[in-house]
């Protein structure tokens, strides 16, 4: 076992180490105290990540020490602690160190200007994605609200402003109409308006190619062409040429090489690019393996191994923003790859005269992860602030196989920001589509209690799947803090003492 005094001098290496780095960077003055606080606990948690302290960890956790592994939001605090329990001094600064509870009370007063005042009894909020031809299901809107559903999400992406203001006055009338009952007394369930961003997806089809019966198929080792001018029209394979699909945004394939993969469809087909030449792309299908899958217009592509260098704000988005600004209560913004695009979502509510508009990043590039401290970092600048994890094109950007990783590392990075988070895409998607969830969903949604809020998207059950989340939350509100486990209920176990009269 390491002695207290190596443990001692190990640790004050690594906290001298932390604090070095972070005073070198602590600068900019002009945040309100509170913000400068959680600049310096975040830069301190990205600091301490950058060592491999899992020996150090280990050792202490031998001597009933903290081993560290819940200090996101009191980095330097909890150093402090750990330290004077090893009788060494904590290295000097100018640093904030914010405790426990005023971490605590920093992300909730955050998280309460952002997504509203939880429900007793749970504290994570539910969100919920509506879209505008829902509008005529008034009890659908009834239903959710009093299943537990806090905010809306609407997908900008979708419809136009005729819709989305039919959807807002159905959900606003359907709350009016429960209170007038006396059963809601929740506050106004809250409005979160998705910017599209650089959302890449396939060009258009010809009719008859959009029809089950003739749809257009590839699998295993078929080459596909995908065209670089978005106004071909895709096509069927030919006795001279495969099938191809063009592109939608213009430019979009500059950087996309020999060798990269392209993802289509939320990775339904994964596919690799063979050769290169001035009209199109000539790629390779990877998967689907031992069957096929369709070819479709309109869906989404991913090239996670090219740098697309896509401005994040598109024309779309800066003529759809006023809109959100004026009838939504959030513009979460998608596609975000670095702190340059939340600067200039700040500024443009600035323009719009409301420089207080709540905004959220959704993080979904391989780029918005590497850049998320930085990102955080200009959050920090703006009134109101929230990242959203957003899995779906996150997973076939990153790999599949990394996701539970780095979706752990953004509720850290979020959490030492004191940042809300909202845990986003697939939670509880079969359950949502056909009424009985998969046994690993129920887990992966019950671990969205880590966040501040969990999404989930439409489905014919969508009402039954908001009953069962808020459930499952209620519950682990009880058993979880975070990472931290609570000892209140358990599995009585039978049989192993003996039972003691009262």
């Amino acid at each position: 076992m390491a002695t207290l005094a190596y443990l001692r001098e190990q640790l004050s290496v690594v906290a001298s180490d932390t604090v070095r780095r972070v005073m070198a960077l602590r600068r900019d003055s002009s945040l309100p105290q509170d913000r400068q606080c959680s600049r310096d606990n975040l830069l301190a948690y990205t600091a301490l990540r950058e060592h491999d302290i899992y020996e150090l960890q280990m050792a202490l956790s031998e001597h009933g020490l903290s081993s560290l592994g819940r200090l996101e939001g009191h980095v330097l605090y909890t150093i402090r602690q750990v330290l004077a329990r090893l009788d060494g001094p904590a290295p000097p600064h100018e640093l904030y160190e914010p405790t426990p509870a005023e971490a605590t009370e920093l992300l909730a007063s955050r998280t309460a200007r952002l997504l509203g005042e939880p429900r007793s009894g749970r504290p994570t909020r539910i969100m919920v994605t509506l879209d505008p031809n829902m509008a005529d299901n008034p009890g659908l809107f009834e239903s959710l609200l009093e299943g537990g559903m806090d905010l809306v999400r609407i997908n900008m992406a979708q419809g136009d402003e005729e819709g989305w203001k039919g959807l807002i006055s159905a959900i606003r009338a359907a709350e009016d109409r429960l209170i007038t009952e006396g059963k809601y007394r929740g506050e106004r369930c809250r409005i979160s308006m998705d910017l599209p961003g650089p959302k890449l997806r396939t060009g258009a089809l010809p009719a008859w190619a959009e029809q089950p019966e003739t749809a257009i198929r590839v699998g295993q080792g078929d080459r596909l062409l995908l065209y670089r001018d978005p106004e071909v029209i895709g096509h069927g394979p030919g006795e001279d040429h495969p099938p191809g699909i063009a592109c939608a945004a213009p430019g979009a394939l500059e950087n996309v090489e020999v060798g990269h993969r392209v993802f289509f469809n939320d990775g339904k087909i994964h596919a690799r690019v063979e050769e290169s030449t001035p009209e199109a792309l000539e790629l390779k299908v990877i998967h689907p393996g031992d069957r096929t899958a369709r070819l479709r217009g309109g869906k989404g592509l991913n090239f996670p191994d090219s740098s697309l260098e896509l401005a994040a704000l598109s024309a779309h988005d800066r003529a759809v923003l006023p809109f959100a600004i004026e009838h939504a209560d959030a513009a979460a913004l998608s596609f975000v790859y670095d702190a340059d695009d939340i600067t200039e979502l700040g500024r443009l509510a600035r323009e719009h005269g409301k420089p207080d508009f709540p905004l959220i990043a959704k993080v979904e590039t391989r780029e918005s992860v590497t850049n998320l401290a930085r990102i955080l970092l200009a959050g920090l600048h703006l009134p109101s602030f929230g990242v959203m994890i957003a899995r779906g094109d996150l997973a076939v950007d990153v790999g599949f196989e990394q996701m539970a990783r780095i979706q752990e590392d953004i509720l850290c990075l979020c959490e030492a920001a004191h940042t809300p988070a909202i845990w986003a895409t697939q939670v509880l998607d079969t359950m949502a589509k056909s009424g009985l969830p998969a046994r690993a969903e129920i887990t992966d949604a019950a671990m969205g209690q880590r966040a501040e809020c969990v999404m989930l998207n439409k489905g014919r059950h969508l009402d039954e799947a908001v009953g069962i989340l808020d459930t499952l939350l209620r519950a682990q509100a009880r058993q979880r803090i975070k990472k931290r486990e609570i000892f209140r209920e358990f599995t009585p176990q039978d049989g192993v003492f003996p039972v003691t009269p009262p």
